[in-house]
């Protein structure tokens, strides 16, 4: 249950009364879902998060970040909610009955929660888009620090003019190093694809030796 007051509220709280934090998490929020009300809704569901002690998702000061751990949970929020889609509200006729013996209730509010399967896919999603970015960071360390540098600046600020002015170099030098990070970026990705490719006809051919149905 949501507490104003409990400590971890607190912390957020002082949180978003920074300048430009609520419009950066908006801002996150409306690139993430491509809609205006829905980045609302979006946000509103990570800050209760986030603010709940007893929750996994509770924000700790010392583990990093409030925006960056914000755009984590937004990130999980988001995925799970694409997957599931439209029948997050759906609810049949059997269970209505069930839950209240009454055919013409209204249905149960969706469950904040995503189900386990839902939870563990989004949570795997993110693991390899941590997993790709580190690999890319790995990459460009000490061949190009400046890309790597507006590759930090942009896990804190969405736009390139604040990522600018954040780093103290023309706008111009920060959207050329988004080119040359989506350049590598691809690179990456392929080199992972190419890897897995290669270790899943691996795994065939064990179990083709073992004699292992497909």
């Amino acid at each position: 249950m949501f507490d104003k007051d409990a400590p971890s509220s607190i912390l957020v709280f002082a949180e978003l009364a920074k300048d430009g934090v609520r419009k950066q998490l908006h801002r996150y929020a409306t690139w993430r879902t491509g809609n205006e009300d829905d980045a609302k809704d979006l946000v509103a569901n990570a800050l209760v998060l986030v603010c709940d002690p007893a929750k996994s998702r509770t924000w700790d000061p010392a583990k990093g970040s409030f925006f960056r751990h914000m755009r984590r949970v937004l990130d999980v929020i988001a995925i799970a909610q694409a997957r599931r889609g439209a029948g997050k509200y759906e609810i049949t006729e059997t269970d209505l009955i069930r839950k209240t013996g009454d055919p013409d209730a209204f249905p149960d509010p969706a469950d904040e929660h995503p189900l386990p399967d839902e939870a563990l896919s989004a949570h795997q999603e993110l693991a390899w888009l941590r997993g790709m970015g580190e690999t890319l960071l790995r990459r460009l360390a000490g061949r190009d620090e400046p890309a790597v540098a507006v590759y930090h600046a942009a896990c804190i600020h969405e736009e390139p003019a604040d990522q600018a002015a954040h780093l103290g170099v023309p706008v111009e030098e920060v959207y050329e190093a988004h080119r040359r990070l989506r350049y590598h970026g691809l690179i990456v990705k392929a080199e992972w694809h190419d890897a897995e490719a290669a270790r899943m006809i691996e795994q065939q051919r064990r179990k083709d030796e073992k004699g292992y149905p497909s």
